[in-house]
């Protein structure tokens, strides 16, 4: 068992996240939002083609540069959640239901994803220790399901699984916030309940159960855009990135190759 006591009170450096690609590749993720959005609102789909495909490659782009080298095991799966996300992004970019579909696969694999990387951070976890934290979550769960049951159709299995897997990530990003550093642990909890809220957004108005619009779609991907910037930071700092040098937790979650004979 790794000791964590010196991975959540040590401080972790920030030497790689203030270099000037980091903070460039941060503001990139900003504006690439700003657009999105404002294509959203003006009703310019040629522009949201543009923008909406960069976000995700922007914020692995920042992973990459922030993350210690040998980058650790949960940093890494987290970039593979992020190209499904992108993936799923593109998807949805078309308005066909078979499109909707495949993006659903692509965030399904994503949330698979960040569950590997969650469970990939040592230590006891904080839902573990107190079981009721998870409870809110799973009264949201059923309640969203049953809301949107009359709209969702021939798509509920598919919808229902989907969920259930948001569930599992988001109440294991609260999970896992025990064993990060403060406040990087906070930042992954924070971002799993939002992505609860932005898919919940998302799908009330595939779904028709609200009316939806600009407005609705705008809120729908910047609580999307803000929940995988607080995870993706949070894991990436939370493992020791942006210090240029492995701390505890990251040391301990690096795959250690072994030496060949000489």
């Amino acid at each position: 068992m790794v000791d964590m006591s010196d991975a959540t009170t040590q401080p972790v450096g920030n030497d790689r996240s203030r270099s000037p690609w980091a903070v460039g590749l941060a503001a990139a993720l900003v504006v690439a939002l700003v657009v999105d959005v404002v294509a959203l609102l003006g009703h310019l789909p040629w522009l949201r083609v543009v923008a909406k495909p960069l976000l995700m490659p922007v914020l692995a782009g920042w992973v990459l540069v922030v993350a210690t080298r040998p980058v650790a095991r949960p940093v890494r799966r987290l970039l593979v959640g992020l190209g499904l996300a992108w993936l799923g992004d593109v998807a949805l970019l078309c308005d066909a239901d078979v499109a909707f579909l495949v993006g659903l696969l692509c965030f399904l694999g994503m949330q698979v994803a960040y569950l590997a990387a969650f469970r990939a951070v040592p230590g006891r976890g904080l839902v573990q220790l107190r079981p009721a934290l998870a409870l809110p979550y799973l009264v949201v769960w059923v309640a969203m399901n049953g809301w949107l049951h009359p709209g969702v159709d021939t798509l509920f299995v598919p919808v229902l699984v989907y969920s259930a897997v948001l569930l599992a990530m988001a109440v294991r990003a609260l999970d896992v916030s025990a064993g990060l550093p403060r406040p990087f642990g906070a930042w992954v909890a924070v971002g799993g309940a939002l992505f609860v809220v932005s898919d919940g957004l998302l799908a009330a108005a595939a779904f028709d159960a609200v009316a939806g619009g600009a407005g609705w779609d705008s809120a729908v991907m910047t609580t999307y855009v803000a929940a995988q910037a607080l995870i993706a930071a949070g894991l990436t700092l939370g493992c020791g990135g942006g210090s240029g040098r492995a701390g505890p937790l990251a040391a301990a979650t690096v795959r250690r190759r072994p030496r060949r004979p000489t």
